[in-house]
């Protein structure tokens, strides 16, 4: 076999895991709770969070429309902040004190921005735990896909040392990379899992579908074009310019040229792609709307669905009825070692074949609990 030769692959018409992630899941590897993320902004200790646009316009709604009389006093949580925001905005209604409609759209635009940033800067240790979930779904079973709720990247950072021999990422969205556009870096090019993909002498590739219903921070938007540029190995956003820089790398005789991350195809601006944690979510986003369609497809063809750390919020009440339409006869595992009693019952609307495991992600992929979890009978 030569190192040109290509193959085709076609999904089986029945999948044999599907594995939904929440932030559990992301947790040991570092990645902060949603729960964290507001505490970063109303006190914050990197530079460029307290001391750039978006950082001050965000300090200063919470402080004024969510204040706390001490430091013992509880943190609001995403939820009302965007649920807030959304009514106002929805309503056409501004807020006293100069929070017109214009500014309250510009806090929102600035909270995602944070958000996106906060996630980029505190993750605290490397991806083992998602590693050893690739190694052993390579080894044992690779008729999964993953439905990741997360917005960070750790999950597909993890598989690198799979590709381009047993796996690679099939992110069922079109994405500019496919095109190679030559005002973008050659290492962000992207395989595209619908065209015959190219198998190295001893190789065998199998595209696995990451859906993210919710976005991801290496995902830039361009309204005009409605469509996504994958910066792969890239999730930070610049909070003092308000957008995404590109760096080009320069030999070590020149320094390196930042310059602003323009579309190749029209130099607009790109937008972070992610749905805030709201009972209003955008999925009828044209990216987002596309992954959810796939998302239910995935469901209604899986023989097991393994949740992994996703405490069913009651933000996420369009989950729960995705779930409830597409879930019939499917075996349900649900892995959390502290799931409150109300999630369970939730888990056990959707189905009578739910199994309750009172272990954490990483107790279950550094075991031989994941690999049964990979075999179907």
């Amino acid at each position: 076999m030569n190192p040109l030769d290509e193959i085709f692959y076609e999904y089986p018409s029945t999948r044999d895991v599907v594995f939904i992630l929440g932030a559990g899941a992301s947790a040991p590897d570092g990645v902060p709770m949603q729960k964290d993320l507001l505490p970063h902004m109303y006190r914050p200790t990197h530079p460029e969070l307290r001391d750039s646009n978006n950082g001050r316009i965000v300090r200063t709604f919470l402080h004024r429309w969510f204040p706390r009389s001490d430091d013992s006093a509880p943190f609001a949580t995403l939820e009302e902040v965007f649920g807030f925001l959304d009514v106002l905005l929805e309503q056409r209604q501004g807020l006293p004190d100069g929070f017109t409609i214009g500014v309250l759209a510009n806090v929102r635009a600035a909270l995602i921005n944070c958000i996106h940033y906060v996630i980029d800067r505190v993750r605290s240790s490397p991806a083992s735990n998602y590693r050893a979930f690739w190694e052993s779904v390579a080894a044992v079973n690779r008729n999964v896909s993953v439905v990741s709720l997360n917005y960070d990247t750790t999950l597909e950072e993890a598989i690198d040392p799979l590709y381009p021999d047993r796996a690679l990422v099939d992110y069922c969205i079109r994405l500019m990379n496919f095109d190679e556009p030559p005002r973008i870096q050659a290492h962000h090019w992207w395989i595209d899992a619908a065209k015959p993909i190219r198998r190295w002498p001893g190789g065998d590739p199998v595209p696995i579908k990451v859906l993210k219903p919710h976005g991801s921070l290496n995902w830039k938007y361009c309204p005009p074009c409605r469509e996504v540029l994958l910066t792969p190995w890239d999730t930070s956003i610049d909070l003092n310019q308000g957008g995404f820089l590109r760096v080009d790398g320069a030999s070590c005789f020149e320094p390196e040229v930042v310059s602003p991350l323009r579309c190749p195809y029209c130099e607009g601006s790109f937008q972070t792609l992610v749905a805030p944690p709201s009972h209003s979510k955008d999925l009828l986003h044209p990216v987002l709307a596309q992954i959810v369609t796939e998302t239910m497809r995935e469901l209604r063809r899986a023989r097991r669905i393994v949740f992994v750390g996703y405490s069913f919020p009651e933000a996420d009440v369009h989950v729960r009825a995705l779930l409830a339409k597409e879930v019939s006869s499917q075996e349900i595992v649900v892995i959390d070692p502290g799931l409150a009693a109300a999630s369970a019952e939730r888990y056990r609307a959707l189905s009578d074949r739910v199994r309750l495991v009172g272990s954490d992600f990483a107790a279950v992929v550094h075991s031989d609990q994941l690999a049964r979890l990979l075999r179907i009978p």
